[in-house]
């Protein structure tokens, strides 16, 4: 009995998700230090934080959305 959950669309939009995270953490730690000069610790860390952040969401889609839940969906 499936509930009618379309997972690989979910697996797809958290990979995009996980992406942007990734590319917003990544471009930011790297052109906004020469456009602006240093950067303050707690934007470092927000930087950081959405890279970590974009990989985790990337991990949990491919493994909760794309592996795990399609095989115990009834």
């Amino acid at each position: 009995m499936s509930r009618g959950i379309d997972y690989a669309t979910y697996t797809k939009r958290g990979i995009a998700f996980g992406f942007l995270l990734i590319g917003v953490g990544a471009l930011g730690h790297t052109l906004l230090p020469p456009l602006v000069g240093p950067l303050p610790g707690w934007e470092q860390t927000l930087l950081f934080d959405s890279v970590v952040l974009g990989l985790a969401s990337e991990l949990i889609s491919v493994f909760g959305f794309g592996i795990v839940l399609p095989l115990i969906d009834g």
